[in-house]
């Protein structure tokens, strides 16, 4: 899903240079379609992977977390800062930060919902055990 990312910031950037809406728009498309997907994503992960006793409280953490980000990028698209003809390419180019933080859970461990369906019942214990560990 990264490379997608990487390809939807590398349009939003090349778009001012080669003066194509177009690109703009196949670009939001892109990114939208990563975006929403991953809006689904996160939460079932983060659900299976905590403990039963904080499930609500990570859920709710990973909601505020989502709302913070639009807010930074709410501010940072202000005039006064990138949201300017000349810099918005920069503001676009933002995009590609959150997917070098998402080249980090190639090391997460698999849910346990995952392992038992997938591999035996004793990995499912392990994957159910690291899941405390790492939250």
């Amino acid at each position: 899903m990264n490379i997608i990312v990487v390809v939807a910031t590398f349009l939003f950037v090349i778009s001012k240079y080669i003066k194509s809406y177009e690109t703009v728009i196949l670009a939001r498309f892109v990114s939208g379609i990563v975006i929403g997907l991953l809006s689904g994503v996160v939460p079932i992960y983060l659900n299976e992977i905590s403990p039963i006793n904080l499930r609500g409280s990570i859920g709710t953490i990973q909601q505020v977390i989502s709302v913070f980000g639009k807010l930074s990028a709410n501010i940072a698209g202000l005039s006064q800062l990138l949201g300017t003809e000349k810099l918005w390419p920069i503001l676009t180019g933002l995009l590609i930060l959150p997917s070098f933080i998402h080249i980090g859970l190639f090391f997460l461990v698999d849910s346990p919902k995952y392992l038992f369906t997938h591999e035996s019942k004793d990995a499912a214990h392990l994957g159910f055990i690291f899941s405390f560990i790492y939250s």
